[in-house]
């Protein structure tokens, strides 16, 4: 059974080596024949030795060895081979003697360096990080605050690292944040105690949480943030910590409120207007309307969101309006209002006034529909034709009264004055009444 062991086993009575396992022969690089009888010490290191004695002395005065010790053996190639030792006292042939259990840990040493490197890569990739980020480990201890989460939260790594203080730059009173609830794999229908519905599940990582939320305790003026957190994991996939990420979004939430005013300013211009407004695609689906439209159509809003323009325009009118559309999609300005006729839900006709605008992509500028703004003009329309016809009736009259004018004057007075001019001719040049020279100029 000993040697057949996976450690090497060795019987040591005082500097003499009495027996050795196959194992030992192995690690140790030294033939069997020549470890047995060999001088113990010869195998200890120098750097070693000092604390070995001090080791052997205790077990020999019935201490307790409260842990094994280690230390690096040259290996045949020069190599050193590091090797974890323990010791016992042991009665071997009648004799106290002392087993010494050698373990090579080479690969554990491996495991521990790389275990080591990803720490120090993990500390490197979270201290050159842009984003503020910070992590926790089981404990719940801050290991990790980088310069980017000293800048969000105005707080030194040195002042949180070791603690369990990461609430302090957010909350006012101490209270688990998403890094906590990671770790400790808080039953999802308990997150919503903390963040209520700001938060979702990661869709990326399993485990992970993300959400964002303004913390009016952070800064001058408080600040929103959104944040992510994210389970750190062992090799047999068990939680060993959390690391959180924080971006302060508060411009950008500014930002989108300022978009969501200027939203709500034209909702309320586009639902008062007192004019139809209709806006469609290019083929004329319609995408969205006003009330005044629905109120120029007959149609409610919702039906007018489902229709296509040509359904309540005259089949003259909408090649007209499509005409118009495309002298626009053509660069040419055709910003003057022109007259449609529809045909309203309960069959009645109507005449609107229309201008139009193109509506482009923010891309590319390639025009993806057509704003609409129409007014009835009806009662307008039947008012200037009604004006028109009285115009019209006006000018037969007047030329009729022209006539009758002429009429007169050439069947009348014409003929008085004609008559009178005669007279004025005989008394003029009549001998027997002769008149002065410049009375009959006159």
């Amino acid at each position: 059974l000993v040697d057949h062991m996976t450690e090497g086993y060795m019987i040591v009575r005082g500097d003499r080596i009495l027996f050795a396992n196959r194992r030992c022969v192995e690690l140790l690089g030294i033939p069997a024949d020549k470890l047995i009888a060999e001088n113990y010490w010869k195998l200890v290191p120098p750097e070693n030795q000092e604390r070995t004695r001090q080791i052997f002395k205790k077990v020999t005065d019935g201490g307790e060895i409260s842990r094994l010790w280690e230390f690096v053996h040259p290996g045949k190639d020069g190599r050193g081979i590091p090797i974890e030792v323990s010791i016992r006292k042991i009665i071997y042939k009648g004799k106290t003697s002392y087993a010494v259990v050698l373990r090579d840990i080479t690969e554990r040493k491996w495991a521990e360096e790389i275990l080591q490197e990803s720490e120090r890569v993990l500390s490197q990739i979270v201290e050159s990080n842009s984003i503020s980020c910070f992590v926790i480990d089981k404990q719940h201890r801050i290991t990790h605050w980088n310069k980017a989460c000293e800048k969000l939260t105005g707080i030194s790594a040195s002042k949180v690292i070791g603690t369990t203080r990461q609430w302090s730059p957010f909350y006012p009173t101490e209270r688990l944040i998403m890094a906590d609830i990671v770790v400790d794999k808080i039953p999802e229908e308990d997150i919503a105690r903390y963040y209520g519905v700001k938060y979702r599940k990661s869709p990326l990582i399993e485990g992970a949480y993300e959400a964002e939320d303004f913390f009016p305790h952070l800064g001058k003026h408080g600040k929103w943030l959104f944040f992510t957190s994210a389970p750190l994991r062992d090799h047999k996939g068990n939680v060993r910590g959390a690391i959180e990420t924080l971006q302060d979004i508060t411009e950008r939430r500014q930002a989108e409120e300022a978009v969501k005013q200027s939203e709500r300013r034209y909702r309320n211009l586009f639902d008062s207007a007192s004019e139809a407004i209709i806006i469609r695609e290019i083929e004329g689906r319609i995408l969205e309307v006003n009330q005044a439209a629905s109120d120029l159509t007959g149609y409610t809003v919702d039906e007018l969101a489902n229709m296509n323009i040509r359904q309540f325009l005259t089949p003259e009118s909408f090649d007209i309006a499509m005409e118009m559309q495309q002298r626009q999609i053509e660069g040419e300005t055709a910003s003057q209002r022109f007259e449609l006729e529809i045909i309203r839900k309960d069959g009645a006709k109507a005449f609107i006034e229309v201008a139009i605008s193109l509506i482009t992509g923010s891309g590319n500028g390639q025009p993806i529909g057509i704003q609409a703004i129409a007014r009835d003009v009806t009662d307008e329309k039947k008012m200037r034709d009604t004006m028109r016809y009285y115009l019209q009736k006006i000018l037969v009259a007047q030329e009729e009264e022209r006539k009758r004018i002429a009429r007169d004057l050439h069947d009348d007075t014409s003929q008085s004055l004609l008559l009178l001019t005669h007279q004025l001719d005989a008394i003029a040049s009549d001998p027997r009444d002769k008149l002065a020279e410049p009375v009959q100029q006159k």
